[in-house]
């Protein structure tokens, strides 16, 4: 299921492509991240949506951390003269296939944790499933202890005790120290791998991004870590 921030993104670059003329061109959204894909004529939709600006509470913002384009020519040419098998993607920061394994005990398959961490608006929510009390104490306790009003004003966890694979706790920490540091964002946990995606004063991106990923964790592991920096004075407290 799309975040909440890659809704806004997708609806934004859509209208950017239809505005300019791009009605052919299919966009892709993982995080704030753009994937264009269409006809060799048509890309000249990666200026266009480059350099969009999408209105915030704190300024006007370009709405795409990143765009990329695929050639459906290309595309379609490569795949028809190609005879290798298909190679794993790789993750934007672990640098590792993100292939998993399905996760089994007894011989019997056991569900991932799922595991959501958003900011957005003041409000600091934290939802999915955990494996045990003391993991979602912990996390209660961390949330909790993150209300910086008017900052951060509320906060809402909403977490599930199942039995499923335990998430790694100290990236889980990692994420939600490095997100109550940013303006807006969401950090998400799939298949024991984090998603980790937010706008961020811009003297406070390097350790933001310090902070989530290094040293890199014992447990679990990063599969895309975007953290954008904003020029715009907005209120702390």
């Amino acid at each position: 299921m799309a975040t909440r921030i890659e809704s806004d993104v997708e609806k934004l670059a859509r209208s950017t492509l239809d505005e300019g003329g791009f009605t052919s061109v299919e966009a892709e959204v993982s995080g704030r991240h753009l994937s264009l894909k269409g006809p060799l004529a048509q890309k000249p939709a990666v200026v266009a949506v480059r350099t969009a600006r999408a209105a915030t509470w704190a300024g006007r913002f370009p709405f795409a951390a990143g765009v990329s384009w695929v050639s459906r020519d290309e595309v379609s040419e490569a795949s028809a003269n190609s005879t290798a098998p298909p190679q794993p993607v790789l993750d934007a920061a672990a640098k590792t296939p993100s292939a998993r394994p399905e996760p089994t005990a007894g011989g019997r398959a056991v569900r991932w944790a799922d595991l959501t961490l958003s900011l957005h608006n003041g409000r600091f929510q934290v939802d999915g499933t955990v494996n045990g009390e003391a993991q979602r104490a912990l996390i209660e306790a961390r949330a909790e202890a993150k209300r910086t009003p008017p900052r951060i004003s509320d906060i809402a966890v909403h977490l599930e005790v199942e039995p499923t694979v335990d998430l790694p706790s100290d990236l889980v920490l990692r994420a939600l120290e490095g997100l109550a540091l940013c303006y807006a964002g969401d950090a998400r946990f799939r298949r024991g791998d984090l998603v980790f995606d937010c706008l961020a004063p811009d003297e406070r991106v390097a350790g933001i991004r310090s902070l989530v990923s290094e040293p890199p964790p014992a447990e679990g592991r990063i599969a895309g870590l975007f953290v954008r920096g904003v020029r715009a004075e907005v209120p702390e407290d």
